[in-house]
């Protein structure tokens, strides 16, 4: 039977959302009349704003309704509210994407007939599902891994597309904030903020690379982005450049789509593994990411004209803590990533960048 109504549950994280485009993609070419539903978090509908692959959007407010039981209680009308809505969608197909316990609650609670999901789902959440697919056992991308689960719906072909969709307000946004810095010709856009302190490149090595990255390139503006947590990490690059290095700080001023655009327009990305590495993929340019604990071979930047950094140093599998001081993001030097960065502009001036997204 062809699907005419199919839910995608997946709130977050950013880069995880990014990384489930193609797979939505694929699917609403397949069945092309059928309606399709995403469960967002509301943090992160900006991103999905525009795109024609989706039909709707049920926003996931999680920071409104956790935080405890009283908040919870607070909330209660409008979590019954959220879940009636998923409840009387009436969906031929859930593909539960997050396989966790609360994603599982809303998979159950649409009492669709084919729920999908991965076997080895956390929090139990592979009991919700009633066609359950199987991982590798070899390590693979986010991005092959959620293929699998279009495969599982009878979808063969899908492409390695990440649609991200900007209006010509995003894109105006770039040219005024970018203005006094129209005479330099190369622009690199740097990401140093990451959820995690293991995943956080010093913030004095960033500046180190900028400037022996100035010297040789004296026509390069470099532009600091990320979210308004990452403001203090901003500030701190800027102080700890000894050179006359050209900087545009837009940390904490841009929204997502704002984001996309400024990440769009650089010829060369910089970050830390982190939301802003997947969404400059998506826009497609060239991007570094830098890695400590995390693996790439599984969240690196997906595709071939993309790259990134790693040590691996100890067997120990860290993730949010370290007891080694950190030393497989500090054994990560300014000169490599400088010298890596050198290549990758050269490349992409010589006309190596993949072709943009195109607007709304």
């Amino acid at each position: 039977m062809t699907p005419q109504k199919i839910l995608i549950i997946k709130p977050s994280a950013l880069g995880d959302i990014i990384h489930t485009l193609p797979l939505v993609a694929a699917i609403k070419k397949k069945y092309s009349g059928s309606h399709i539903t995403w469960v967002v978090g509301k943090n992160f509908q900006d991103i999905l704003a525009g795109n024609p692959d989706i039909d709707e959007l049920i926003i996931f407010d999680r920071q409104r309704w956790g935080g405890g039981i009283l908040r919870f209680f607070q909330s209660i009308q409008e979590i019954w509210i959220f879940f009636q809505k998923i409840h009387s969608g009436h969906y031929d197909v859930v593909i539960d994407l997050q396989g966790l316990f609360r994603s599982a609650a809303m998979t159950i609670v649409s009492r669709s007939p084919v729920r999908i999901g991965f076997s080895n789902a956390r929090e139990l959440a592979f009991l919700s599902y009633n066609r359950r697919v199987k991982t590798p056992p070899n390590v693979i991308h986010a991005v092959d891994r959620y293929k699998l689960l279009a495969h599982a719906m009878g979808v063969e072909e899908v492409e390695n597309s990440f649609p991200v969709f900007l209006s010509k307000k995003e894109r105006d946004f770039v040219r005024d904030s970018l203005v006094k810095y129209t005479l330099k010709c190369t622009f690199i856009a740097i990401a140093p903020g990451a959820r995690w302190l293991t995943k956080r490149w010093p913030s004095e090595y960033f500046a180190q690379t900028m400037d022996k990255f100035a010297k040789k390139q004296d026509k390069v503006t470099f532009v600091l982005v990320g979210a308004k947590g990452d403001k203090e990490i901003g500030e701190q690059i800027i102080q700890h450049c000894q050179t006359n290095v050209s900087i545009c700080n837009l940390i904490g001023k841009t929204s997502l789509k704002e984001l996309a655009a400024i990440l769009e327009k650089a010829n060369v990305v910089l970050s830390n593994d982190s939301g802003p590495m997947h969404l400059s993929v998506a826009m497609g340019t060239p991007t570094l990411g830098i890695f400590g604990p995390t693996y790439p071979e599984k969240t690196g930047p997906y595709g071939s004209q993309h790259y990134a950094i790693k040590k691996n140093l100890c067997d120990r599998k860290c993730k949010r803590s370290c007891d080694h001081n950190l030393r497989c993001l500090h054994a990560i030097t300014p000169t490599e990533v400088s010298e890596f960065l050198e290549t990758m502009l050269e490349r992409s001036l010589n006309g190596c960048k993949v072709v943009k997204n195109a607007d709304k």
